[in-house]
């Protein structure tokens, strides 16, 4: 894949910023508008994790008086109170504190695996399907991939949004 890649776009193991900036364009809008997101994105997952973080102390203590996690009990799912447990109680480094922390998950907003997480989203969200004109040049390889996923995304979209409706009728 690499090498194709790199076949592609003319592009050498070191090439100057300059000379990558030139041949991959679409890239450099991709990294821009998620650099310009950043804020936006944060504001969002925090408005949107701020009602479930209230509930995870009683939920952890329920998993520990010995029922199920309340999860495994919304989906139906069969988890053995031994696995349960050890699924939901917190570990180091997972971004749960459950003696009334403050952060459900943590995100490394810095980090630029977390653009290119924003970026992928960014794609997926969008209405018009995952074409190679507008792609990141370093995604255009995998356009069939990408259109799979805005499908499914898609797909959880219009379920969830009927659960919800049903639960309003």
């Amino acid at each position: 894949m690499r090498k194709a890649f790199a076949t592609r776009y003319q592009l050498e193991i070191g090439a100057k910023l300059a000379e990558i900036s030139q041949r991959l364009p679409n890239t450099l809008v991709w990294f821009t508008e998620g650099f310009q997101s950043f804020e936006q994105e944060k504001t969002e997952l925090e408005a949107s994790l701020a009602p479930v973080q209230g509930t995870l102390p009683t939920a952890l203590s329920s998993v520990a008086s010995g029922l199920p996690p309340p999860s495994s009990m919304r989906t139906g799912g069969r988890i053995g109170v031994s696995s349960g447990l050890a699924a939901a109680v917190p570990t180091a480094g997972s971004g749960l504190h459950p003696a009334g922390g403050k952060r459900l998950y943590e995100v490394e907003w810095k980090s630029s695996s977390t653009l290119v997480h924003l970026g992928l989203l960014r794609i997926l969200r969008r209405n018009e399907p995952a074409q190679e004109p507008w792609v990141p040049e370093t995604l255009a390889l995998n356009t069939t991939r990408l259109r799979d996923c805005q499908n499914a995304f898609q797909r959880i979209l219009v379920i969830a949004t009927g659960f919800v409706k049903c639960l309003y009728f």
